[in-house]
Order: C-alpha cells, then structure tokens, then sequence
C-alpha cells in the first residue's frame, strides 16, 4: 500500500535539480511509522532520492526482494524513529502476501486513516 508525493528530476543536469517536488503532508511520515511499529509492516521511505527503512530479521526479505526487482539501492537506519519528521514524497508498507496487503487495505480504509 502506497502513500504518494511526488518528485520530477532534471537528469539533463549534473546535480538532478528538481523540476516538480511534492512531499507527503507535514506529519504523515510520523503516523506512518507509529503504524508501521503498532502492526508489525515493513515500510519503504522515499527520501532525498533514497530508499530508506529498517528491516528486522522477518522483514528483511521486502526490502532485498524489492531493491533486486526494482534496482533501487537502500539506505537502512538503526531504528524508524529517524526518519521521523522528514518530508518523504512516497511511502510503502511491503507485503508479498495478497492477503496481508487486503486487510492492510480494509483497516485503513475502516478506520479512515491517512485521509489527508
């Protein structure tokens, strides 16, 4: 399940200047991290042209398998509290599981979460 900002890069120019920035909404990466932690979801966070997250031995899986698949390198941290209040443009909770993403999908949408 994704919650999207946007990024557009210049790849024309050395630095990769932005064209087109567009975080998440202030404070949205902090309750995604607490909902992360209460529920045990692995969780991609789209930072400063980074992939970054904190997998543990039985989420470590998700980000391997997603960097193979995609090509996309990460950039772990010790612990998902330091990516809290960063303005990411996109985060994912990793599931490979069709079920598990369903009812990931079904509690977020019960309890109106992450509406902004």
């Amino acid at each position: 399940m994704g919650y999207n900002g946007g990024s557009c890069l210049n790849t024309a120019e050395n630095n990769h200047s932005h064209i087109y920035h567009l975080p998440l909404p202030d404070g949205a990466i902090d309750r995604l991290i607490e909902y992360s932690k209460e529920h045990n979801h692995y969780l991609n966070v789209y930072h400063d042209g980074f992939v970054k997250g904190c997998p543990n031995d039985s989420t470590r899986i998700y980000p391997e398998t997603y960097s193979t698949l995609n090509l996309t390198p990460y950039h772990y941290v010790d612990d998902i509290d330091e990516l809290k209040g960063l303005n990411p443009t996109k985060a994912l909770f990793i599931k490979h599981d069709d079920n598990e993403r369903n009812a990931i999908y079904e509690h977020v949408m019960e309890e109106k979460l992450f509406t902004d």
